[in-house]
This record gives structure tokens, C-alpha cells and sequence, in this order.
């Protein structure tokens, strides 16, 4: 699906991968034991909003309006306020929204296309609150998909799609 994601074996792919988690899904959910779990991609708001978004065109947009506010800021600041102006005003009004929402825009793109996404590799892989825990919090099963947010000492941290975080084991999870 990586290295070719528009061909017809990662749309094969894709829909199997949706048939492994709603099986699992629906297996996680017959387990009064394991609640508070979530099987699937990762995903959280940023992601919902911003993850078709690629970050160098939002970059590039965002920089135009910026550089369009300036230029109407310094030509109202050239031609002072009289009537006449009264259109570059409203350009600089525009402008400034648009520079703000672009701003954002890129911010988030620029932070999903950073995410570094892993997948639990080892069924039944623990869940440790801390690095020091002896016991898991919760185990997860082979295949999930985890945001992985750093590395120590041989253990991984990761967040869910749920939200909850905690460490696995670097031999449990692999990272493409």
C-alpha cells in the first residue's frame, strides 16, 4: 500500500485491512476483560481535518496571503485613511482572515505529515503505563496501528486511536 498506493492491490489491501478490524472489533467487543479499547487506524483531529492536506502547497498558500496582508498594511500606511481607501481596507480584512486560516491550515498538515505511524507486530504485545512497570495495563493485539511518539531504552511510546498511551516493547512493534 506504501509504495504503490492508487493500484488495485493496495485497494485489495485496504479492504481487507477493514475487514480485519471490524473482526476484531467485533471479537475485542464479545470480552467484558479488555474495554476501553479501540481497534483502528490511528486517527485523531488533526488527522479528520487536515490529513488530505499536503504541506508545502498549504505552506505556499498561506505565505501568499501573508505576503498580501503586508503589502495592503504598508499601502494603507503609504496613502493613510481616506475614503479611497476604503477597498484596501477590505483587502487587508480578507487578507488577514485568510492568512490566519491558511496559517492553521499549514500548521496542521505540516504536523500530520509528521506523524510516524507503527504497527504492533507481536500478538498479545503489553501496554505499560510506565517503562518501569512490571505488569501491562492492557495487551494489545498483532497488526494495530499506534502513533509512536519516542524511544527509550529499548521500549517504544505510543498513543492509540483511543488515546491512551504508554510503552511496548521495541521487539513488539514495528515501525515501516
Amino acid at each position: 500500500m506504501k509504495t504503490a498506493p492508487h493500484s488495485s492491490a493496495a485497494d485489495t489491501a485496504q479492504v481487507n485491512a477493514e475487514r480485519v478490524r471490524a473482526a476484531l472489533n467485533r471479537k475485542q467487543g464479545e470480552d467484558p476483560q479488555k474495554e476501553g479499547f479501540i481497534f483502528g487506524r490511528y486517527h485523531d483531529a488533526w488527522i479528520a481535518t487536515l490529513g488530505w492536506l499536503s504541506p508545502l502547497p498549504a505552506a505556499i498558500v498561506f505565505l501568499s496571503f501573508w505576503t498580501v496582508l503586508f503589502v495592503s498594511l504598508g499601502l494603507l500606511r503609504l496613502l493613510g485613511h481616506t475614503p479611497r481607501t476604503r477597498p484596501l481596507r477590505w483587502l487587508a480584512v480578507a487578507a488577514l482572515i485568510a492568512t490566519l486560516l491558511t496559517g492553521l491550515a499549514a500548521f496542521g498538515a505540516a504536523r500530520v505529515a509528521s506523524y510516524r505511524i507503527g504497527v504492533v507486530v507481536k500478538d498479545q504485545a503489553g501496554l505499560l503505563d510506565d517503562v518501569a512497570s512490571a505488569e501491562p495495563s492492557m495487551n494489545l493485539p498483532e497488526g494495530l496501528e499506534v502513533r509512536v511518539l519516542d524511544s527509550r531504552g529499548g521500549f517504544t511510546r505510543v498513543r492509540l486511536s483511543s488515546g491512551r498511551e504508554g510503552f511496548v516493547s521495541d521487539r513488539s512493534i514495528g515501525i515501516p
